[in-house]
């Protein structure tokens, strides 16, 4: 059997058949190219193109909703964590009025009292020492109380040139007795020769809020508090970070060695709710709060801190220039009254008789009632049976300013004095525009009551007092 025949391919004819396939794969991909070009695939391929840029940018911008929609989350979370706590504060607020209310009237009893007892006694005797050392302790429980209260103020204060020296003085006194043992207290307090202008509570704020944070700084390895003041005149740029006029200043600083502020935090440690603090331990409105009572007086607060070592705070409030006026210690006479008819209006049994005891005590003839709707009753049956009326301002049924409206109706050359707590809307600045004629802060002494209802009484020109009797039984004249 024969081999087959081996077919040889030469180069030129391997040449021939490769321009061959070149030449039909050409005309085929012109035909293919000129179809898909007939049928418009090209158009369709950049329409595809387009869809999948626009479809690949909503898959971004889907991307960017959910990233937003989370941080938005994360936000309502904290919104609604800042609002639980307003809500905790107002009511805490809300509690802490009526509390202060009711210890007002029970503090004004005691002061009151011990007020009458003091006229009473021999001058000098052990009785007399005993009866100024209650006085001492309730005037203490007074300032305590006006601190806590402040919790709860709306927002008015009652600036005027301040001590700042004795403030803090004062301030001091309470903190030291709540200071743990493992903490010194270090005061480097000078006297200081001009007044600030500001209110008396929401420096003790400033104080007491900055006192507490060293004193939680400090809490497991103790350590040293310092609180200085001295004066200081600051010049233009004095103070790196302190934009103050020149002019005199109290420099104010308050100082630990405890755990210190990270750098990264530093800058937000004045930001509303910013805290770093357990949820039991704070809600991050202290700073805020000092930050803003210091802006309002024009003054600046900076602070320095370092891991480890400690924080510095400093505070500078602006000095007010005039002569040095040292509040006067000395006790003053009361004004006696000479007959002169009031109505004493309280809805707290205690305040009414005690004011009743007190008035008449200093020679004025008082009709004490606890309801202010019978008291208007017996205004309303004899307006000029009185000559003043003193009322409480908060009082169930008729409160003391709707009362004082009714009596003006009748009467409205009559004066009014209004006795109110540390946090009603009543006050110092007010009270003229609400139709009141006088105005004083529960509890007061009898000293001071006196002294009021002198005033508008002799501004009012009423020295002679109506006795309604005047006419009754026989006369005879000539």
């Amino acid at each position: 059997m024969s081999k087959p025949k081996e077919h040889i391919v030469s180069a030129e004819d391997e040449f021939d058949a490769h321009s061959t396939l070149s030449l039909i794969s050409s005309k085929i991909g012109n035909k293919v190219t000129a179809f898909l070009k007939k049928k418009g695939v090209n158009r369709i391929l950049a329409n595809l193109g387009t869809k999948s840029s626009q479809l690949q940018k909503k898959i971004k911008e889907q991307k960017s909703v959910r990233e937003a929609l989370k941080q938005a989350e994360a936000e309502k979370r904290i919104l609604q964590e800042q609002l639980r706590q307003l809500q905790k504060m107002g009511t805490i607020g809300k509690q802490t009025e009526g509390i202060g209310h009711d210890f007002n009237n029970i503090m004004t009893v005691i002061i009151g009292y011990t007020d009458l007892a003091l006229h009473s006694v021999a001058e000098g005797s052990i009785v007399e020492k005993n009866l100024k050392r209650i006085m001492a302790a309730s005037n203490r429980g007074r300032e305590m109380a006006k601190q806590v209260l402040n919790i709860s103020r709306k927002g008015d204060n009652d600036p005027k040139p301040l001590w700042l020296n004795e403030e803090v003085g004062e301030t001091l006194k309470l903190i030291r007795s709540t200071m743990p043992a493992n903490i010194k207290l270090r005061e480097e307090i000078m006297r200081t020769s001009f007044p600030v202008m500001a209110d008396k509570y929401e420096l003790q704020q400033i104080i007491m809020n900055l006192c507490s944070n060293a004193n939680h700084a400090m809490k497991e390895k103790g350590g040293v508090f310092t609180v200085s003041l001295r004066e200081v005149r600051l010049e233009p740029d004095a103070i790196d970070g302190i934009y103050l006029r020149p002019g005199y200043y109290h420099h104010l600083t308050i100082s630990d060695t405890g755990h210190g502020i990270d750098t990264e935090i530093l800058p937000r440690i004045f930001d509303p709710y910013f805290t770093t603090k357990r949820k039991d331990e704070g809600v991050g409105l202290g700073l805020d709060m000092v930050h803003r009572i210091i802006k309002s007086y024009r003054g600046d607060i900076t602070v320095f801190s370092e891991p480890g070592k400690g924080t510095t705070f400093h505070i500078f409030l602006p000095g007010v220039r005039q002569e040095e006026k040292r509040h006067n210690t000395g006790v003053e006479e009361s004004k006696s009254g000479a007959g002169e008819r009031i109505l004493f209006v309280d809805d707290d049994p205690g305040v009414a008789a005690m004011g009743e005891r007190l008035l008449e005590k200093i020679g004025f003839s008082v009709e004490a009632s606890t309801q202010s709707p019978e008291a208007f009753e017996v205004f309303y049956k004899d307006p000029h049976r009185f000559d003043i009326v003193v009322s409480d301002y908060i009082m169930p049924d008729m409160t003391g300013l709707q009362l004082a409206r009714k009596i003006k109706e009748i009467r409205a050359d009559i004066p009014i004095i209004m006795g109110t707590g540390f946090n009603e809307s009543i006050n110092r600045n007010n009270f003229k525009s609400l139709g009141i004629d006088g105005f004083f802060t529960k509890p007061i002494l009898i000293k001071q009551l006196a002294r009021l209802v002198r005033k508008l009484l002799d501004e009012n020109r009423v020295h002679i007092p109506y006795k309604s009797h005047l006419f009754e039984g026989n006369s005879c004249s000539k």
